[in-house]
Order: C-alpha cells, then structure tokens, then sequence
C-alpha cells in the first residue's frame, strides 16, 4: 500500500494454508526538522549578503534557488554566501524524502547620513538642523521618534536606554531639539 496517512491500521496476514495472524500497525508523520538562521542584510550593493542556515535534525539536502537575479555559488549547501538583496528559497530534504520550503528575504542596508551640528547647536533656542538621507533615489527624509535621539557624537541613541546627559531630539520639520535625560 502506497500514500497511507498517519493513523492506526488493522492488519491481518495469512499463510499459504490459510493461517492467519493479526495485528496493528501505528504510522506516524515524520518530525519537521528545527530550522534557525541568521541573515546578514547586503550593505551598499557590495553583494556581500548571506543565509547562514542550522537544521535539525541533518537533512538529506539542500536546494536554493535565487527569485533575484544572484547567481548561487553553491545551491546544494547549507549556508549561503555573497548574496545580493532579494528574496531566496531554499528546499530542505530529510531523509525520508519529505520536503519543507523556507523563504527568505536579504535586505539591503544602507547606513543613514547625518547631517547637523551636534555639538554646538544654536544658541537662541538649543535647535540643530538634522538631515536624514536614506542614500536610496536621494531622497531626503526626517525622522521623528520620541525615542530616538543623538549624542554630542552624532550617534543615534535609545533614550529609554541612555545615560545621563544632553541629547538631541529630531522634530518633524527637520531640527534637533536639545534635551538634558537625568
């Protein structure tokens, strides 16, 4: 018998004068295997993205197929390498043959420019100029996070998590509002 479902099967044989014996048998789906994975996102169209796969238990093979235009150095491996941003499959075998797909998707970073002077902001009312540029198309944009803020440094801060000190607050039209956190 061929594409049997998981379950309780009732069997019985017979012999070549007719004597039989019963019994049952339990089949069972196979365990899907453990899959975890670290993405490293491309960063400035270097192609320098990668899928670093674990699965447990080992599988029979691995088949990855770019949805992009990437050419895969080593589609029959675990781990990918010098990926470009894009989307990637991959079909994990195991070894009684069943097949799991995953899709995942490398990201392209871009490290924010920061525009400003941070550590001598203007006198009349403690504002900087902030410039967010996202370095994809030009295009400009500001950003507004209660959270978010600058140090002296320029460098962008988690206000739940800093230290005391002065930071800058980006505002909606583009300043920096300087803040003393105690």
């Amino acid at each position: 018998m061929a594409s049997l479902t998981s379950g309780v099967y009732d069997v019985v044989i017979y012999d070549s004068y007719n004597g039989g014996a019963s019994g049952a048998i339990t089949l069972t789906d196979p365990v899907s295997p453990t899959i975890s994975y670290v993405i490293g996102n491309e960063t400035n169209s270097d192609g320098n993205g990668l899928i670093e796969l674990t699965v447990s238990p080992a599988p029979l093979g691995f088949e990855w197929q770019s949805l992009t235009s990437t050419v895969l150095t080593n589609p029959n491996e675990e781990d990918q390498y010098n990926l470009s941003a894009g989307w990637y499959d991959v079909v994990i075998t195991d070894n009684n043959g069943c097949e799991y797909i995953k899709r995942f998707n490398v990201q392209q970073y871009m490290t924010p420019v920061i525009n400003g002077d941070f550590a001598n902001p203007e006198f009349d009312n403690n504002n900087s100029t902030a410039m967010m540029i996202n370095n994809v198309g030009n295009n400009n944009t500001t950003r507004s996070n209660r959270n978010i803020a600058y140090d002296s440094m320029g460098t962008e801060v988690n206000l739940n998590f800093a230290p005391t000190g002065f930071y800058y607050i980006p505002q909606t039209d583009g300043t920096l509002k300087r803040t003393y956190k105690q």
